[in-house]
C-alpha cells in the first residue's frame, strides 16, 4: 500500500512537472513570436516610408491583399 501510494504521489508530481514544461515551452515561443512580428513590422514600415505616391499604395495594396488571405 505504501509503495502504491509513493507511486501515485510520484506519477502526480512527473505529470505536473511536464505539464510546467509545456507552459514553459508555449511561454518560449509565443515570446520569440511576439519579438520577430515587432521586428517584422518595423521592417515593413521603414520600407513603406522609403516608398512614395503610386509606389507606396501598390505596396499598400499587396500588403493588404496578402493580410486578407492570411486570414482566411
Amino acid at each position: 500500500a505504501v509503495a502504491q501510494w509513493f507511486q501515485t504521489r510520484h506519477d502526480a508530481i512527473e505529470s505536473r512537472v511536464q505539464a510546467l514544461e509545456s507552459e514553459h515551452r508555449q511561454a518560449q515561443v509565443a515570446n520569440l513570436v511576439a519579438q520577430n512580428s515587432g521586428d517584422f513590422f518595423a521592417g515593413v514600415k521603414t520600407w513603406l516610408l522609403g516608398l512614395e505616391g503610386d509606389d507606396r499604395r501598390a505596396a499598400l495594396k499587396q500588403l493588404d491583399s496578402a493580410l486578407l488571405s492570411h486570414r482566411e
